[in-house]
């Protein structure tokens, strides 16, 4: 009979378990603002965009290792340099 059984019909509930949790403008703005503050602590305020190695020692900075130019990893370089100078290099931080 029409409506009975499991045919292929789905209806409400379908699809319950995939339901996408819902957050509001306010809980969306608040995780932002919360990776932007993980991102400064990291980073120690660095942008990127200025290579730090001729301002010496910084007491805080993100310092990555170049795998591709140096595949020991005992070199560092600095944000700037990991996004303009080894752009598609292996490396971590």
């Amino acid at each position: 009979m029409a409506g009975e059984g499991s045919g292929g019909g789905g209806g409400a509930g379908a699809f319950e378990d995939e339901a996408e949790p819902t957050v509001t403008i306010g809980e969306y703005i608040e995780g932002i603002e919360a990776e932007e503050l993980e991102a400064d602590l990291v980073l120690g305020g660095d942008d990127g965009k200025e290579c730090t190695y001729g301002g010496g020692y910084l007491k805080r900075q993100a310092v990555f290792s170049c795998l591709t130019c140096v595949p020991a990893g005992v070199a560092g370089v600095c944000t700037a340099c990991s996004l303009a100078c080894h752009d598609g290099h292996e490396w971590f931080e």
